[in-house]
């Protein structure tokens, strides 16, 4: 039988641009408190627009 490797589990905070910190901390302890492994922030350098990814 094989070892077991563990699942990681992480969430993508994503959404409307907030500009307070707080924001992200609450959502990364509510992650946190639901036992995610980490969480990655949603941004980019990209101008925004249908051209974005031209």
């Amino acid at each position: 039988m094989s070892a077991r490797t563990p699942l990681h589990l992480a969430a993508e905070i994503g959404g409307p641009p907030h500009y307070d910190a707080g924001h992200y901390l609450r959502l990364a302890r509510l992650a946190e408190g639901g036992a995610l492994d980490y969480v990655t922030l949603g941004d980019s350098f990209a101008r925004p627009g249908l051209d974005a990814l031209a």
